[in-house]
């Protein structure tokens, strides 16, 4: 209660907030007697926000990344949702320590994925409270890495060199370190971009429709530090090409990239040329490397868990 011309404030407690980087929106309304309903939206933004990505799942177990950037503990546990994959249990505690700011959590499998499946995860705290929800999403595994077995990954891949590049090399084999994750396999790309603008393509001989409409592709890139430019190309039912991706490989060692194909934001020719895509969709190019400048560049990088994202 407020007298005319009075401040009244209100303190409503809540057990818990989710450390979401999305804000949260909060209606607030106030029914003041005889005079009706005045109302306000103001929005809750987490100082200590998570960044969670489900990466591809392996033969094994299916990793869930988890970034905390404020470095702010966390206590509490992590189940996972979703169908095409059998897991020995879903939930699993959840521990981060004060100051670590990214870790891995990994929910053990009982049997290998299906090429298609779905996954989400919930974060409660100790108490039992949300604190995360990353909603369900439809994943497809690429067909040439589906298996995990290096033999099935060459078999059905190929290379074609671009603007005066050399041929180039495909082997399956992780580097020195291994896989990004233990039972996933790599494939190794040898190259030799001599010339500025030479690239090298990594086809498939899979010329079937991609299935539905992907957000993305996920993968992951063992990077070699060359600022070589790393894209994908997709082709749709007008034969309209589109480029997407190109940020420059300035990292070594193994790195999970997303590359969005639902919102076209590179290059594009060919077909309707309208910057549009016509579904469905097929690939051109799983993977291109090409040398922006003119210094020649030559060494090679890995590719492991190309999946599709829904």
């Amino acid at each position: 209660k407020a007298r005319p011309g009075a401040d009244a404030d209100l303190i409503i407690r809540v057990a818990a907030t989710e450390r979401s980087t999305t804000p949260m929106r909060l209606a607030i309304g106030l029914e003041a007697a005889k005079r009706g309903v005045v109302a306000q939206e103001t929005a809750i933004v987490a100082s200590n926000p998570l960044r969670v990505t489900l990466l591809p799942a392996t033969a094994r177990y299916l990793p869930v990344s988890i970034v905390n950037l404020s470095g702010d503990p966390v206590s509490g546990s992590l189940r996972a949702t979703g169908n095409g994959l059998r897991f020995e249990s879903r939930e699993a505690p959840l521990q981060i320590e004060q100051g670590v700011k990214e870790t891995i959590l990994k929910l053990p499998l009982a049997s290998q994925p299906q090429p298609d499946y779905s996954a989400g995860v919930d974060i409660a705290d100790e108490d039992g409270n949300r604190i995360y929800l990353l909603p369900t999403s439809s994943f497809h595994l690429i067909d040439s890495f589906a298996s995990l077995a290096p033999s099935a990954m060459v078999s059905n891949l190929s290379l074609a060199a671009e603007a005066g590049a050399s041929p180039g090399s495909l082997e399956a084999k992780p580097p020195s370190e291994g896989p990004p994750q233990p039972g996933m396999g790599a494939l190794r790309i040898g190259y030799d971009l001599s010339a500025k603008g030479a690239a090298l393509r990594l086809l498939t001989k899979d010329r079937s429709p991609i299935p539905g409409q992907p957000k993305a592709l996920g993968l992951w890139i063992y990077g070699d530090s060359s600022r070589m430019l790393p894209y994908i190309r997709f082709a749709d039912s007008s034969g309209q090409v589109f480029q997407e991706g190109g940020s420059p490989l300035n990292w070594k060692g193994w790195r999970y990239v997303l590359v969005f194909m639902n919102a076209p934001r590179g290059k594009h020719w060919g077909g309707t040329n309208d910057g549009v895509i016509h579904y469905p969709i097929h690939w051109d190019s799983l993977f291109v490397m090409q040398n922006p400048s003119t210094q020649e560049a030559s060494g090679a990088v890995y590719l492991s868990g190309l999946v599709l994202i829904y």
